[in-house]
């Protein structure tokens, strides 16, 4: 609730970003590569779902040493604290959460952890709308900028930062990445995995954006079209336009589907997820470098 009276002015205006980082230039981090984890609409709290948390575990021992992982980014709400935490709402999500753990009638699980996905979805939703999606995509842009201050980030140091949206939070890294790279003042790279997104945010600073795709994942083949924004039809476009001036890189992985035991996270699919991203990783370092 706290996101939507945002909208009505109940809140204070903008968060103030000016001073990020400063305390961090004498204790900077040795890692040079940060890679942001924003995950699904499924996303309910900060602890990630045993398979994705698996998942993430594997990603996280393939990448180099100098790159550092950063999970538990709830990347739908605005504020730092989660939906059990919300300041106006509390109550009720706490009470929502409780029937999809505790109640011992199934339906009910399934009518709460709809709710909650629908929550997650009108942010998708938010995010991808001209008007009030950069609203949403700064506040989430300054949230990320907090955490990497938190693990001792500096622009000084750091190489970039790399956002990797899973489905729906594919949308939300699209979105936030070009506040997020003037917020950190570094490159910013966006790798999408079975991404649901719309293409109407602005990229036009951003050099590096990557996809991987299931040959047979219905879920994010019905994003391009319910997000017309991709087609090639439109060629003005954000997404077209951006196109057209840089190269997208994709990853192709036959017979993966969206989720579930064919999905990225599922044993059959998940090393060769994470091996399109490290692909994908290096690709971009030694493009950089050699540009």
């Amino acid at each position: 609730m706290v996101d939507f009276v945002f909208w009505e002015g109940w809140m204070q205006s903008f968060p103030d970003a000016s001073g990020l980082f400063d305390g961090n230039e004498e204790k900077r981090s040795d890692h040079r590569h940060f890679l942001v984890y924003l995950d699904g609409i499924h996303q309910s709290e900060e602890s990630h779902p045993p398979r994705v948390q698996e998942f993430l575990n594997c990603l996280e021992s393939e990448i180099a040493n100098d790159s550092l992982l950063v999970k538990g980014i709830e990347a739908y709400t605005i504020t730092d604290v989660g939906l059990r935490a919300a300041s106006y709402s509390r109550w009720f999500w706490q009470w929502l959460f409780s029937l999809q753990e505790h109640h011992p009638n199934k339906f009910v699980q399934f009518v709460c952890a709809f709710c909650i996905q629908a929550n997650n979805v009108i942010k998708v939703g938010i995010s991808s709308d001209r008007r009030y999606g950069p609203v949403m995509n700064y506040e989430l842009a300054l949230k990320i900028a907090r955490r990497l201050e938190q693990l001792n980030f500096h622009p000084s140091h750091a190489s970039r930062v790399v956002l990797v949206g899973y489905s729906g939070g594919a949308e939300m890294a699209i979105g936030t990445a070009e506040m997020l790279q003037k917020l950190c003042c570094s490159p910013v790279q966006v790798i999408t995995i079975c991404g649901v997104f719309s293409g109407n945010a602005a990229l036009e600073s951003i050099q590096d954006v990557a996809m991987v795709v299931g040959s047979k994942d219905p879920v994010a083949a019905f994003g391009r079209l319910a997000y017309p924004g991709r087609l090639s039809l439109l060629p003005l476009t954000n997404w077209n336009r951006w196109q057209r001036s840089h190269c997208l890189h994709r990853y192709l992985i036959n017979h993966m589907s969206h989720n579930g035991s064919s999905g990225p996270f599922s044993v059959a699919f998940r090393q060769k997820v994470v091996a399109a991203i490290c692909r994908e990783l290096e690709r971009s370092l030694v493009s950089s470098s050699a540009s």
